[in-house]
């Protein structure tokens, strides 16, 4: 969906002579989690006056940023044109002038009941005996420019083969724990696009390591039915438990996935399976393949994704693969 447009279509409902606030927008969206999101995306509205933006505020009535041209001051001024009063870059008396009726139907809340009912699908369970091809999966942003890259990498050779790439725009900002929402259109792309399949699917993010056991790595495994193993860099919830380079962790009381060092990183990766994988058969698949602190199919992936986006698509051969675009 595009969040963007319904998120400026709430700020239109803001009458004149009223505020509302970052949170509230968010609120409206259906999760406070988005009021970070909200504030980007409000910083990049194209139409500052048909998009009253200058009426969102903070929450304890400071005006915040404005990206339009006259910034801050004017913001400012258009406000209190409008009857709001300001004083030193701030709103007085916010709780008289605050709008918080918005007409919404909340459409993070149903994203969520989707993440939901696609949580109850996962299969923790190993379905695939040989995993010897294994799609990397990445993602590299220019605004609001996808360039997603699936690396086949050969884990016996220890050898990348063919990379997929692909260029899609996405309309969903980054908000914590919604993530799949933004990545999943440019790795279907990706994914149905390629000619080859690999055994197994390794994606930048976390699989069953979520608050709702449904990370980007899960809901792709589900979406497409297909087995996935999540590798993220940070981590979103649960205990790191144990010692040495490979240590449990425990979400909920459940063993989730893996904290991992390897090579001489000083900081280790987060495994867990995504779908159609175990928690003991996503760790073997990525000591499998992993020499620096991320596994090699994903650090390829990174580095052609990166290339994809630096060069508009205009690749050149790499590590001596095969390299195709999907459009």
């Amino acid at each position: 969906m595009n969040l963007r447009e319904y998120l400026y279509n709430l700020v239109k409902q803001i009458p004149r002579g009223r505020v509302s606030t970052y949170s509230a927008l968010a609120e409206a969206l259906g999760d406070v989690r988005a009021r970070r999101a909200v504030a980007r995306m409000l910083a990049e509205n194209p139409r500052p006056i048909i998009v009253p933006c200058h009426r969102v505020v903070m929450s304890d009535g400071r005006l915040g940023g404005y990206s339009a041209e006259g910034g801050i001051q004017r913001k400012a001024e258009l406000l209190m044109a409008e009857g709001v009063p300001i004083r030193n870059n701030r709103v007085l008396n916010l709780e008289k002038h605050l709008f918080t009726e918005f007409r919404t139907e909340k459409p993070l809340k149903r994203l969520r009941a989707e993440q939901e009912r696609l949580a109850r699908l996962v299969r923790i369970e190993d379905i695939v005996e040989n995993t010897r091809t294994i799609g990397g999966i990445d993602i590299s942003y220019r605004g609001d420019v996808a360039y997603a890259c699936m690396l086949l990498y050969d884990s016996v050779r220890g050898k990348p083969l063919t990379a997929y790439c692909s260029r899609t725009i996405v309309s969903f900002p980054y908000i914590p724990t919604y993530l799949a929402f933004r990545e999943y259109p440019a790795i279907e792309m990706v994914v149905r696009g390629a000619d080859e399949k690999p055994d197994i699917y390794m994606i930048d993010g976390n699989g069953i390591l979520h608050p709702l056991s449904i990370g980007v790595a899960s809901h792709v495994g589900v979406s497409l039915g297909i087995p996935t193993v999540g590798v993220a860099k940070r981590m979103l919830c649960g205990e790191v438990r144990g010692a040495g380079k490979i240590r449990k962790v425990v979400l909920k009381g459940k063993v989730v996935g893996h904290a991992a060092l390897f090579g001489r990183a000083k900081k280790p990766v987060y495994i867990s399976p995504g779908h159609l994988v175990s928690v003991e058969g996503a760790l073997r698949v990525v000591c499998g393949v992993s020499r620096h602190r991320v596994p090699e199919p994903l650090r390829l992936a990174h580095i052609m994704a990166n290339n994809c986006r630096k060069s508009d698509m205009r690749l050149l051969p790499e590590f001596g693969l095969k390299i195709k675009i999907i459009k």
